[in-house]
């Protein structure tokens, strides 16, 4: 600036200026998307609650049509898969202990429905959970 001389200069050396810190603000900023992480908080900490895409739209104060295309877009997963994998992959920590029953385990991670539960398990694992225990626990 102390070698503008002229307003043309001192304006044109602002405006660079101000490109430059554009610019940078730009790359570097890590844009939190409180949508995603609303809703990926959510899940981790209720999945064994119910969980629905209008619930995410109320608290959200979005629709429920944004909220799915949004998360889609973002995840690359629709909401229910995303929801539906948390569960079975804490489902897979807690079928370990031999004395977890599948309908309990199925309870503790928001799934009421046993045949729910085991058509899920294996759509995501490939097994059904006692197939699963089978293959991964047996002694």
């Amino acid at each position: 600036l102390d070698k503008a001389v002229t307003m043309e200069q001192y304006q044109k050396i602002c405006e660079g200026f101000i490109r430059e810190i554009v610019e940078y603000i730009r790359i570097n900023k890590r844009e939190e998307d409180y949508i995603i992480s609303f809703i990926l908080d959510y899940v981790e900490n209720h999945y064994a609650e119910d969980i629905y895409l209008n619930l995410f739209a109320e608290k959200l104060k979005l629709t429920a049509a944004y909220i799915s295309s949004y998360f889609k877009e973002k995840m690359n997963v629709n909401l229910s898969d995303y929801i539906n994998s948390f569960r079975i992959k804490k489902a897979i920590t807690l079928i370990e202990n031999p004395q977890n029953k599948n309908k309990d385990v199925a309870s503790m991670v928001g799934l009421q429905n046993i045949n729910t539960f085991i058509r899920l398990f294996k759509k995501y694992t490939g097994y059904t959970p006692g197939e699963y225990k089978k293959k991964h626990f047996s002694d």
